[in-house]
């Protein structure tokens, strides 16, 4: 096994201040557990033993796989300067030309390479979703009544710590966070802000189906006819029909990924309202503000806890009513409404813990044992690199970079109020290609970012010895 310290101002990891080489098998100072302590991912490897003992161990705010970088909401020469603060906001509120231009990021996201690889980096996010999928069955009672069972989407867990428990929401936020900066590089845009899809209200419209958002990506399946085979529920996990139109139909390139981050040669399929389950209702703004008003995070001998009651009765119900790739976890992270789906989850558990006022330990966090191996508040995010724990996700987003257009400004902080994405593929339409001339490097600084093949240093390092797998400086020129 190799270890993965690179130099950073001559010294490992930054010298000792910004963080350390340390053993990763063991507890260190990023996560309580050691990461072999969890058998699971590929033949049964946990996604970065399998390859390295040792990686940098970054102090405080400093982050990367030299801890040359700063988190999320940081930065400065010592990463103690907040920095400025995103919006998020409702994509049916943004000006067409940022809609339009979010649409086109998305498509770009999905031919720009992931670098040193075939794979794109849209692809590579839905594949790392598909890829942590968790292995763990919960029973929990639930409070709101006549809640659709939605196991569809759950039925799938094959390998990870990302559902079914306490780490749901704040292992989401790290995705987000990290997706989001992947599309503001990808767009060439720092101030690039993911929008929400506030399915909400969506559900009291007439027809729901007709939602603005949901028209503007891609709209539902290419069947009318509830005889057609894709919208029968005998199909199971392949119920949906693709895409009949752009954005994000086949002629757009979008298919299912799987954990192998692979296409699996099928479109991205819908089919609203349900069907594949015999028809089901959108949460309300009602149903939303019950499980807001909740009281406690984890189930416990009060309630059943907000965390599960976020993530089933209206996270997994809205998968659900879209149907075909987002009703299974497999394909989920492949249809680009996912995105905005879960940012508005994300806004959700953004508003309960500010009324919450995280403390930690405390009742409104994910507990620090007891939850499934991945779930507990020091347990490492997988399959994710560099290191981090779920703590820093419960704290309110400003504090790591960003906020919703329906929530007060951050205190004391410089705020960007409007996305800024104006001029970004200036002239192109909804569903074009991008064109021009794109350097893949552009912003990226992480290394060993693999856990779903064979870790590299490319981004730092030209002479990486991957059959050595050292990368402690001397096998390794700077770039």
């Amino acid at each position: 096994m190799g270890t993965c310290c690179p130099n950073y101002n001559g010294q490992v990891c930054g010298g000792p201040t910004r963080g350390v080489c340390g053993d990763i098998t063991q507890s260190n100072n990023v996560c309580d557990v050691g990461l072999n302590a969890v058998q699971q991912g590929v033949n049964g490897a946990w996604w970065l033993t399998e390859r390295f003992t040792n990686v940098c161990l970054c102090n405080g705010n400093y982050w990367g796989a030299d801890c040359s970088q700063c988190r999320a909401g940081w930065t400065g020469p010592t990463c103690s300067t907040p920095s400025t603060v995103k919006v998020r906001q409702a994509f049916n509120l943004l000006s067409p030309a940022d809609q339009n231009n979010v649409i086109n990021t998305f498509i770009k996201a999905k031919t720009v390479k992931y670098p040193g690889s075939t794979i794109s980096w849209f692809d590579w996010f839905a594949g790392l979703h598909s890829f942590a999928g968790g292995s763990y069955s919960w029973n929990h009672a639930y409070i709101m009544p006549n809640s659709p069972p939605n196991y569809a989407h759950s039925q799938w867990d094959a390998n990870g710590d990302v559902y079914w428990g306490a780490g749901f929401l704040s292992w989401h936020r790290h995705l987000l966070i990290q997706f989001e900066q992947m599309m503001a590089m990808v767009s060439g845009n720092s101030s690039f802000a993911l929008p929400y899809w506030d399915w909400s209200k969506t559900a009291m419209l007439s027809n729901p189906n007709l939602d603005y958002t949901l028209q503007a990506f891609g709209g539902n399946g290419r069947s009318s006819n509830m005889n057609d085979p894709c919208l029968q529920q005998s199909s199971g996990a392949n119920c949906g029909c693709p895409l009949k139109t752009p954005p994000f139909n086949a002629s757009d390139g979008f298919y299912q990924i799987e954990a192998n981050l692979l296409s699996d040669g099928v479109p991205i399929r819908r089919a609203f309202g349900g069907t594949c389950f015999g028809g089901m209702s959108l949460p309300t703004p009602q149903q939303v503000n019950q499980v807001n008003n909740m009281y406690y995070f984890y189930p416990n001998v009060y309630d059943s806890g907000y965390s599960v009651e976020l993530e089933f009765n209206l996270h997994g119900t809205v998968h659900d009513w879209i149907g075909g790739s987002m009703m299974m976890l497999e394909w989920s992270a492949s249809d680009p409404i996912f995105w905005l789906h879960h940012a508005f989850v994300d806004l959700n558990f953004e508003k309960w813990l500010r009324w919450t006022t995280p403390a930690v330990p405390g009742y409104n966090v994910a507990p620090t044992s007891g939850a499934p191996v991945g779930h507990n508040l020091h347990d490492c995010l997988g399959p994710f690199f560099p290191l981090t724990d779920h703590k820093p996700y419960f704290q309110p987003s400003y504090k790591v970079g960003y906020t919703y257009d329906v929530l007060p400004a951050p205190p004391g902080t410089a705020s960007v109020h409007k996305a800024h994405l104006e001029g970004l593929g200036a002239g192109v339409g909804v569903g074009a290609s991008i064109g021009g001339k794109y350097s893949e490097h552009v912003g990226i600084h992480n290394v060993c970012q693999e856990p779903l093949r064979e870790l590299h240093c490319f981004d730092l390092y030209q002479n990486f010895d991957e059959q050595d797998v050292d990368c402690g400086g001397k096998d390794c020129t700077p770039c």
